[in-house]
């Protein structure tokens, strides 16, 4: 099933309050928002430069589904974060969806803010976001009684990049520099409105074999995200990346791989 995260729009916004007025969903889903008005006020704020947090709204198969979201980026010595998601659309539980999800939501958010330690609360009786949390790493911390009705606390601790890379990013171009001298990078010239095309990807044979083409995939596939643009490939190691990593499916564009390749990993 292709799963997609995407920008929010004051639409998503109006549609995600309306749907989760559901009784079933507010049960398991404590909320801030209490009316529309509110939760366009939350949503205005999250846009502001510097805001403690960041959502995507959730598609499967092209419909929107549901919302994934951080909060408290960075307020707190621990955890850097708070996350919290849902699938509104009821008749989709059950089919993987938020556990696709999450991974890419945390494959984002953890390179994007640097995090490093991210919590979850939720109540024990909700088995299915826990199931899911804990497919995505998440781990129980604790238990407590709230109101007479038990809730967990569990946290991911994002895994060490032992050779991790600094790069640098320009609007169609990441690469890592040092005393001057180029050692990596990926380009990726625009090909129409809102699309690019991974044509060159280049690491220098002093890097060979700590993964330094896959970060810079990953750099681009973060920043293409973040801007809401879609990509195509024609260099073959990005070919070859992307139909690895399923989780990036959200930034490519439905021909992506249409054409010949016009390049290949060059060390």
């Amino acid at each position: 099933m292709r799963i997609e995260l995407r920008e929010r729009t004051e639409e998503n916004v109006r549609t995600y309050f309306a749907r989760t007025r559901d009784p079933a969903i507010q049960a398991v889903l404590p909320q801030a928002s209490r009316t529309v008005e509110q939760a366009l006020e939350a949503y205005c704020q999250s846009l502001a430069p510097g805001s403690a947090s960041y959502g995507r709204t959730i598609w499967a198969e092209g419909t929107y589904v549901g919302d994934i979201w951080c909060y408290g980026i960075h307020q707190e010595p621990d955890p850097d974060a708070m996350l919290s998601f849902c699938i509104f659309a009821k008749e989709r539980w059950g089919q993987g969806i938020a556990t696709q999800a999450l991974r890419q939501f945390l494959a984002g958010i953890v390179p994007r803010f640097g995090l490093r330690r991210i919590g979850a609360f939720l109540y024990e009786d909700n088995a299915a976001s826990r199931r899911v949390l804990e497919k995505a790493g998440f781990a129980l911390q604790e238990r407590w009684i709230e109101e007479g009705r038990a809730s967990l606390y569990c946290i991911y601790t994002a895994p060490k990049e032992e050779n991790a890379m600094t790069f640098t990013q320009e609007s169609n171009r990441i690469f890592c520099e040092q005393d001057g001298k180029t050692l990596a990078e990926v380009t990726f010239p625009e090909a129409g409105p809102g699309v690019v095309v991974i044509d060159h990807t280049w690491v220098d044979g002093a890097l060979r074999g700590q993964g330094a083409a896959g970060q810079l995939m990953q750099a681009v596939v973060e920043l293409l995200r973040a801007d809401g643009r879609k990509a195509r490939a024609t260099c073959s190691y990005a070919r070859a990346w992307l139909a690895k990593h399923p989780e990036a499916a959200d930034v490519l564009a439905p021909d992506w791989c249409d054409g010949p390749e016009a390049c290949r990993l060059r060390f």
